[in-house]
């Protein structure tokens, strides 16, 4: 059955509206909100790892344990951290301790965080410190830069591949 000729007229008026519509609002413009101030994001991905010890089992403990658990040496792990510290003119804008992931803490970790930085000069520290239970840390490694902040523009804090050390960039289109 075919629809009837005032429904179809209906249906093309408010087809012919909805499109109308879109096109006249796609035309204003908009402007988001944080596009006055630039943004930081500090962005790497870093291996999780971590200390094992091994110890023989004394008797004693094979004897008190079930048959299939009697494994000759225990193994305990002790999972590297990371703290993160980020300090704009003095003041700190975020830390926080970063883990592997995963039930044994021994996958990657990624992480990514932003800060928005109003326009002009700040004194930027970023750093990170090894952290170990009970073992001996790497030493830290930190950037600390002088920063002239434009507008809509992303600076970038990664880890350099080659050496180690954390590294700033500049976006050219602010993405």
């Amino acid at each position: 059955m075919s629809a009837s000729w005032p429904a179809r007229i209906a249906g093309i008026v408010l087809m012919t509206a909805l499109v109308w519509g879109m096109v006249v609002l796609s035309a204003l413009p908009y402007r988001l909100p944080a596009a006055d101030a630039g943004l930081l994001r500090l962005s790497w991905r870093a291996p999780a790892r971590g200390e094992e010890s091994c110890r023989t089992r004394t008797q004693e403990e094979l004897d008190a344990l079930q048959p299939h658990m009697q494994t000759p040496e225990v193994c305990e792990r002790a999972v590297l951290g990371y703290d993160v510290s980020v300090e704009i003119d003095g003041t700190v804008e975020w830390s926080g301790r970063l883990e592997g992931r995963g039930a044994r803490g021994d996958r990657p970790i990624a992480f990514l965080h932003e800060v928005a930085l109003s326009p002009g000069r700040h004194e930027v520290t970023v750093s990170v410190t090894a952290t170990a239970e009970g073992g001996t840390p790497p030493p830290p490694t930190s950037l600390e830069v002088p920063l002239t902040v434009e507008p809509a523009r992303v600076y970038l804090v990664t880890v350099d591949p080659d050496s180690g050390r954390l590294r700033l960039a500049a976006s050219e289109n602010g993405a």
